[in-house]
């Protein structure tokens, strides 16, 4: 996703994938339910910042599709131990909030 290097989108972008990858992780269905909230939060965040450049919309679909993507690569990260993948990807640590 290039859209002119713009920080905005790239902020949102990784917000996204962070929350998707605090939503697979999540062991309670409580958690998991909260986070798919925030995320769609975070993917109408991404999507406003993606058209406020004038890009065409992004589908739905498509949107979550790429970021599911980029969170399942950062979870599936073989060159590390799983407690050091768990510190890199900051799920020791309580949730960003909003």
């Amino acid at each position: 996703m290039n859209h002119g290097g713009d920080d905005a989108v790239r902020a949102a972008f990784a917000r996204a994938v962070r929350l998707d990858v605090r939503r697979m992780a999540a062991r309670r269905r409580r958690d998991r339910e909260d986070l798919a909230a925030r995320l769609a939060n975070g993917l109408d965040v991404l999507r406003d910042a993606v058209t406020a450049g004038g890009e065409a919309p992004v589908p739905d679909g498509a949107l979550r599709s790429v970021v599911n993507a980029a969170a399942a690569a950062r979870l599936n990260d073989l060159s590390v131990t799983p407690r050091d993948l768990r510190s890199l990807l900051e799920l020791d640590r309580p949730p960003e909030s909003g």
